[in-house]
């Protein structure tokens, strides 16, 4: 007797908790609306990622297994095409819902329309830099940096500018050929990123590697941006560093004083008459068929990464392959001035 009791109790206090979750009174609909994630901006106000807004629709069966029994005719084209339904519970009609469907549907008696907040990035190949949410909140990238921000409504202005992402997508996609990984453009007199591009989920300037060379240049021993640290490391097999050290160097020699990369808008210029010679560098990663090129021009510094392909090393000299590099690079630095 006394064990019926405890079910009968769990089975009311399962009741009573799922009432406010599935508000299922005629004409009624429970509403799991989120609060309104801010956006990520780029430098003009632009957005990077939106906020997508879908619906979906459950129904409760209270006692009638089969299709057609006391099942509004508003909710049969929703359910599955089998005769045999759950006597009982709850099943989903609809993963996506319209905005027309999402009024019908709710005034329908045992109907219950719950919504989600999904982001959606407006740039393929950002999702390393701006990162991913689960629900609204933050996992990793702008996302988890900026969390508590944009969890307020409140949005987020980074120094990208959005027509210099789409001349990069548009020139990878154009000459993919070139196997890019990865590309980047740095302001030198504020060390601001104006654009980017990665093949992967993985922001490919803070992936480390290790080479034997001796570089022209004072590298950081540390190097902090908005996305992490990352420390110099030397040893026999020679210096293991990431692009941003380098990135870093090129920075702080041209403007004569420490400039660290960003990736936030600025509101003052950092250096006022960029110094130093801007030799280009060229990068072989040991171990592998990527390279990497840092080549400043004007007062932008790119870094490109790709993959070398077999016809690369057969059909084309080394020099002919960086010229080629570089005349692309002439291409983005002529559509940052138009």
């Amino acid at each position: 007797m006394r064990y019926k009791k405890n079910l009968y109790f769990i089975a009311a206090l399962l009741i009573l908790m799922l009432t406010p979750i599935f508000n299922l009174e005629k004409g009624r609909s429970y509403n799991f609306a989120q609060a309104k994630r801010g956006f990520i901006l780029d430098r003009k106000g632009e957005p990077l990622v939106i906020n997508k807004e879908t619906f979906q629709a459950y129904y409760l069966f209270q006692g009638k297994k089969f299709l057609g029994q006391d099942v509004p005719e508003e909710v049969k084209p929703y359910l599955p095409k089998i005769l045999d339904l759950p006597e009982r519970g709850f099943i989903k009609l609809s993963e996506n819902l319209s905005q027309e469907e999402v009024e019908k549907l709710g005034k329908i008696k045992n109907v219950s329309i719950k919504n989600s907040l999904e982001r959606k990035l407006l740039f393929k190949g950002m999702q390393a830099l701006i990162g991913e949410t689960m629900g609204n909140k933050g996992l990793f990238g702008l996302e988890l940096l900026y969390d508590s921000l944009l969890q307020r409504g409140e949005s987020v202005r980074t120094s990208l500018d959005t027509n210099l992402l789409k001349k990069g997508y548009n020139l990878i996609n154009k000459y993919s050929s070139y196997r890019f990984k990865g590309l980047a453009q740095f302001k030198m007199k504020t060390g601001e990123l104006i654009s980017y591009y990665s093949s992967e989920a993985k922001d490919w300037l803070g992936e480390p590697f290790t080479i034997q060379a001796d570089f022209n240049l004072n590298i950081p021993e540390k190097i902090t941006w908005e996305l992490g640290s990352f420390t110099l490391e030397k040893s026999n097999q020679g210096l293991r560093l990431t692009p941003l050290h380098l990135v870093s160097a090129y920075l702080t020699q041209n403007c004569g004083k420490e400039l660290i990369p960003t990736l936030i808008l600025k509101e003052e210029i950092s250096c006022q008459k960029l110094k130093g010679e801007r030799e280009e560098l060229f990068l072989i990663l040991p171990n592998t068929k990527e390279w990497l090129l840092f080549y400043p021009k004007e007062e932008s510094l790119y870094v490109l990464k790709g993959e070398f392909s077999t016809s690369d090393k057969e059909e084309i000299s080394l020099d002919k392959f960086k010229q080629n590099l570089k005349y692309l690079i002439s291409l983005l630095d002529y559509a940052q001035i138009n």
